[in-house]
């Protein structure tokens, strides 16, 4: 079900919720059901994809290094409400800000050397952990 044209749009759409009526003693056919619709707030937020990498020769002809330090940074803000369970309409009771800081760390090294004519070596290193500020509300 659709309630708009199909067109990019970066506003959330309704989410539609009914409820079944199964009470005993009331007559199902003469009650009138009732549609309501909730509007979900977006989430915010601001991610930064900061970079630096050096690299260049240690010994002339011989050995060479490459560094890379790239972090991936999400910052999310969502902002949660809780509606009491009474029948349409629902009332807003409260409602919760979460903030959350989940940084991705890449650093990367390697050394190439070439200690005679006929043979190269290489090693690397890789570093990634995730680290985690704050809370989120799933």
């Amino acid at each position: 079900m659709q309630w708009e044209t199909a067109k990019f749009s970066g506003k959330p759409r309704p989410v539609f919720k009914s409820f079944h009526f199964r009470v005993s003693g009331v007559d199902p056919v003469t009650f009138v059901q009732t549609a309501e619709y909730f509007t979900r707030l977006k989430a915010g937020g601001t991610n930064y994809f900061p970079t630096a990498n050096l690299g260049g020769r240690i010994i002339r002809d011989r050995l060479w290094f490459f560094s890379s330090y790239t972090p991936q940074i999400f910052e999310s803000i969502v902002d949660t409400q809780y509606f009491t369970n009474a029948p349409a309409p629902h009332a807003l009771t409260a409602g919760e800000r979460y903030h959350r800081t989940r940084t991705y760390e890449y650093a990367f090294g390697r050394i190439d050397a070439n200690p005679i004519d006929k043979l190269r070596l290489t090693g690397t290193y890789l570093w990634n952990p995730v680290i985690d500020h704050g809370k989120s509300s799933a």
